[in-house]
């Protein structure tokens, strides 16, 4: 019957459309989960990448350490030299036989610089790997969006969710190996500066011990050109030849290398000095007034007329100074500059220069009498008597 025919028709329609909507939900279903499985593998892509680019942050930063602490160690061992490891010195001439530390210091210099190297080594075997696994997950991520097969999809976003795990592993290695080869790196700058500061100290030490030997070298030589100049200097002071005796004196004035020296020959200076104005105020005072009865030779006395620089006028004769005795000079000095009728003033003025004269004839009995009658009438005079002769002692 024909109701029977339209009921089959009828059921069997609509199961076609409930297959067909079913056939449309899972298609829809299908696309969902690929659209989901798609932006998975695009964030998981973007934190690998993320990672892998910190971990090459690091690699950078690592590299730009060693190349910074390289310059400095290399430089610090070309002007001092590690020693090869295992060797000691063998002799003397070995520069690290008297200088342990910087043995010491070198080689631990050495040892940190390899020690940065093995961090970079770290880091950069970090770095490449990384590298592998990002192109990994850029592949699986193109896999995930071209496939149409949300079940391979999964598969292939399983195996990226496996990588992200991997890539912050070696993060998390090249912090480290940053880490320890920032310490490094700031061990080798701390100790490559205290090498080159230990090696200015010895060398500042070294020179400055040479320099204490040429002094005391020169200070010797000067004290022994001071003393043949002395010698020198007081033997004309007995003849009473002072102006030769400044002459020499100036003339040896640029031997002296020291100040100890240049003050030993200014004392003979001065002395000299003393003496040449004493020895001009004797002839100042016999030009003035001659000393009567003042010559005395072989039995017979006559007067000293007058003086000059380099004479004593006696009669017609002229008499040098270097040919007076020292008996005639003290007669001399007594009577125009330290005796009992002279000035006190002209005592206290000149009796450092006569007792400079006594003292190199040797009569430091008659040089001290001298003094200490000088300087009790001026207290100037006593101080500058205890500079300018030293080595004459006196009551004051």
């Amino acid at each position: 019957p024909l109701w029977i025919i339209l009921a089959i028709l009828l059921i069997g329609g609509t199961s076609i459309v409930a297959t067909i909507k079913g056939n449309k939900r899972k298609s829809a279903a299908k696309a969902l989960a690929l659209t989901k499985q798609r932006t998975q593998a695009a964030d998981l892509c973007e934190r690998i990448s993320t990672t892998t680019k910190a971990v090459q942050e690091l690699g950078n930063d690592v590299e730009l350490l060693r190349a910074r602490t390289t310059e400095r160690v290399d430089a610090v061992l070309k002007e001092c030299p590690a020693p090869e490891k295992g060797t000691e010195a063998k002799s003397a001439r070995d520069p690290y036989s008297k200088r342990p530390q910087l043995k010491t210091d070198t080689e631990k210099l050495t040892s940190l610089k390899d020690e940065l190297a093995e961090c970079l080594q770290t880091v950069d075997g970090a770095v490449l790997a990384s590298q592998d696994v990002m192109e990994l997950a850029h592949r699986d991520q193109r896999e995930v969006v071209h496939t149409r097969d949300h079940m391979r999809a999964g598969k292939t976003l399983s195996e990226l969710e496996t990588m992200l795990p991997r890539a912050e592993e070696l993060l998390k290695k090249a912090t480290e190996a940053h880490r320890v080869a920032s310490l490094v790196a700031t061990d080798i700058l701390t100790l490559a500066d205290a090498i080159v500061e230990n090696e200015r100290l010895r060398k500042e030490d070294e020179e400055k011990a040479r320099a204490a030997e040429k002094l005391a070298r020169q200070t010797q030589e000067d004290k022994a050109r001071a003393d043949r100049q002395k010698v020198e200097f007081l033997k004309m002071t007995a003849r009473f030849d002072m102006e030769a005796a400044l002459d020499r004196l100036k003339a040896e004035a640029d031997q002296y290398l020291t100040e100890s020296g240049r003050q030993r020959h200014g004392l003979l200076l001065e002395q000299c000095s003393e003496l040449i104005a004493m020895k001009s105020e004797v002839v100042r005072q016999l030009a003035a007034k001659p000393f009567s009865w003042g010559w005395t030779q072989d039995g017979a006395r006559r007067d000293i007329d007058s003086a000059t620089a380099e004479y004593l006028k006696v009669g017609p004769r002229s008499i040098p100074w270097q040919d007076v005795t020292q008996k005639q000079m003290t007669s001399i000095l007594s009577e125009y500059i330290c005796g009992p009728g002279v000035r006190p003033s002209t005592h206290s003025d000149f009796c450092i220069g006569a007792a400079l004269y006594f003292s190199a004839n040797g009569r430091d009995d008659i040089a001290s009498a001298v003094l200490e009658k000088g300087t009790s009438m001026r207290a100037s005079t006593s101080k500058r008597a205890k500079r300018l002769a030293p080595t004459i002692t006196f009551q004051q």
